[in-house]
Formats: C-alpha cells, sequence, structure tokens
C-alpha cells in the first residue's frame, strides 16, 4: 500500500504547473516553490508575504497565494496535493529512459542467453543404443488351484489387460 501511494504521489508532482511566461510552481518533497513570471510582492489574502520573484514554504494543507508583479498584474497561485519528506518529483523523461533502457538491456540478455544455449549439433536422429542383453527370467509360475488359467483367445490386448505376478 505504502508504494502505491508513494507512486500516486510520484504522478501527481510529475509535471511542472505552468501560468503565463515562467510563472510556476515545483514541488520537492513537501517544500513548494512558486515563480512569479516578474518581480513583485506574494501575499496571503491581504498580509504580505515577500518581496521575491519566488516564494518557498512547506506544504501542510491546500492554500492560495498571490503574486502581484510591479505592472501591477496580479498571478493566484492554489496550491493543493499530497506531499511528504520523503517523496521526490519524477521526471517523465527520466523515466521513459529508465523504461526503454531496461528493455533494451532484457533483450540483449535474452539474445545472449538464447546464443549459449543453442544446440551445437544437428537435429539428426540419435544412434540407437545396443539393448542390453536380457538375463534368463524366472521359470513361470506355478497356477493357483482356485484360479482358472487365461483363455488367449478371448484376452483382450489392451494396455491394462496383462496380469503381473510377482513371485518372492
Amino acid at each position: 500500500m505504502d508504494v502505491q501511494a508513494a507512486f500516486a504521489v510520484l504522478l501527481m508532482f510529475a509535471a511542472t504547473v505552468n501560468a503565463d511566461g515562467e510563472a510556476s510552481a515545483s514541488f520537492r518533497g513537501s517544500e513548494v516553490t512558486l515563480t512569479c513570471p516578474f518581480d513583485g510582492a506574494w501575499y496571503d489574502k491581504d498580509t504580505k508575504l515577500s518581496e521575491t520573484d519566488a516564494y518557498t514554504f512547506q506544504y501542510e494543507v491546500p492554500v492560495q497565494y498571490d503574486c502581484k508583479t510591479s505592472t501591477g498584474r496580479l498571478y493566484q497561485f492554489y496550491v493543493r496535493g499530497l506531499a511528504c519528506d520523503n517523496c521526490f518529483e519524477l521526471d517523465a523523461f527520466l523515466f521513459i529512459g529508465m523504461v526503454t533502457a531496461d528493455v533494451i538491456v532484457s533483450t540483449v540478455l535474452m539474445i545472449i542467453i538464447y546464443r549459449c544455449n543453442r544446440k551445437t549439433s544437428s537435429d539428426a536422429a540419435p544412434h540407437p543404443a545396443k539393448s542390453p542383453a536380457k538375463a534368463p527370467g524366472r521359470a513361470p509360475p506355478i497356477p493357483h488351484p482356485d484360479y482358472a488359467p487365461l483363455n488367449p483367445n478371448t484376452r483382450s490386448m489392451g494396455t491394462y489387460s496383462t496380469v503381473v505376478t510377482k513371485m518372492g
């Protein structure tokens, strides 16, 4: 469950949010950095927070911050998501590159294993081995007086029709 939650958080923050120009929001763990496209002041409602073009804070709950530029333009940032200290941003190109590299390496390994384990001889029929000489068998068993001998003319020749008697 923890892996699924971490993967969901990574996918949520995979792309950086872009507004006009260079206005953006980036996440690193539980730290959020908001960037205003021009120099301006950051506000939380009517409270002035900072005079820089970038504002960094620890994310805990959904918040809305405003950036008022020197030209009088207002940029509003609403930040909502899941953040944690152990999380990191997943770059889409890095992820695609890792998957592609994994497929290529797996293919190369399969080719190497196939070539190393390939048969070196042809598929010709193997030479029949000499069968060992059979040792002389035991004498036929003495028929039991309670059983009648089988008639070879009426006896079935199926797989399970033979009777095996082991003596001794």
